[in-house]
């Protein structure tokens, strides 16, 4: 490869041809070899738990990980296999499909062996900056893990994505939609980044635009998980319940699709059927959906019963109250004073971490 890049270089028109050219080409290979392996097996295992984990089902992501555990096994220092297995662990903690806090725990273990190995590796410092958004809650420390990670792997289309995420969390609408764009140029074959730049465009009130990023991510990957709710919701944003409750109706995720349905139903006007859709998800969902059943009450109209539960996610550590602030079905919640408190015991009260 280094050889490849140096006559490249040579060829070039405008290209020096002095050692310089050498330093160069060896940099270049070096960036994109890093945490890489050499054995051949290994990296199959590892492209294996890779897509596997993007599929974005509990069982799927089992399976990813036991592929990532034997690339580890058989190259102990893979580093971007370390970096992979924390992004496993993430989902299943994230998703409630595991233990919350000894599974965020085992990511942020692997990410930081990942970084041990390989102090540069990008997807090492995105993948422990995941944690801390989504479990430690630590702003600053994030947006710390996630500027080196685009510094070194900008043109990586998780990183990117991830990094909106972290600035959809911190209010900045306008920063998070322009990275969720990028990570779909990067990756035009990604139903994940259009999925991530339609859930973006959705909060900061692009109802076009996310409409479009949906189509594209249901034409690459038309059963995934997540992509239901996100359409039920941009349908319930744009008052066809009707659509929303069919939309939440395919979504495989069960407290995104019950408190979807329930939703639908009130919105429809249908109030003892999206009562009885409420109890149901309460009663499946109390461990792994409270936010979920706090955005329910909060499009009900009780506000007491939805800061309730907004306080039992916050026991929970349940990972996505980090966008709580720009997620429209809590819209309902802003002007009650205990949305202002609930904000700053998240510790979104203090100073924005550097740009």
């Amino acid at each position: 490869a280094g050889s490849v890049v140096r006559e490249l270089r040579a060829a070039l028109p405008g290209e020096p041809t002095d050692a310089a050219v050498a330093t160069r080409a060896t940099a270049d290979v070096r960036r994109a070899t890093r945490g890489r392996t050499t054995d051949a097996e290994a990296h199959e295992r590892y492209l294996l738990g890779r897509f596997l984990v993007d599929r974005l089902t509990p069982d799927d992501t089992v399976t990813a990980i036991g592929y990532l555990r034997q690339a580890l096994q058989i190259d102990p220092r893979y580093a971007l296999a370390w970096a992979g297995l924390a992004g496993a662990y993430s989902n299943q903690a994230g998703y409630g499909w595991a233990e919350t806090g000894p599974t965020f725990e085992l990511a942020k273990s692997a990410a930081r062996h990942a970084l041990d190995l390989e102090p540069d590796l990008p997807e090492g410092h995105a993948e422990l900056g995941w944690v801390q958004i989504s479990h430690d809650w630590d702003w600053r420390a994030a947006a710390a893990s996630y500027a080196r990670a685009l510094e070194l792997g900008g043109g990586d289309r998780s990183i990117v994505s991830a990094a909106s995420v972290l600035a959809d969390s911190l209010g900045r609408h306008e920063q998070a939609v322009a990275l969720a764009r990028r990570a779909a140029v990067l990756d035009p074959l990604s139903y994940i980044a259009h999925g991530n730049l339609a859930l973006r465009c959705l909060n900061s009130g692009l109802l076009d635009e996310a409409a479009a990023a949906l189509h594209s991510a249901f034409r690459l990957h038309p059963r995934a998980a997540l992509l239901h709710a996100v359409l039920g919701t941009l349908r319930l944003e744009q008052g066809d319940p009707g659509a929303a409750r069919a939309a939440f109706e395919s979504e495989a995720i069960a407290p995104l699709r019950l408190a979807g349905i329930a939703m639908a139903r009130h919105a429809a006007g249908e109030r003892e059927a999206g009562e009885v859709a409420l109890r149901q998800l309460i009663a499946r969902c109390a461990d792994n959906g409270a936010l979920q059943i706090a955005e329910t009450f909060a499009c009900f109209g009780d506000a007491d019963r939805a800061f309730e539960w907004l306080d039992r996610a916050y026991e929970q550590r349940d990972s996505g109250l980090p966008q709580l602030r720009s997620w429209p079905l809590l819209r309902n919640l802003h002007d009650d004073p205990r949305w202002r408190a609930f904000l700053r015991k998240m510790g979104f009260d203090a100073p924005d971490p550097p740009r």
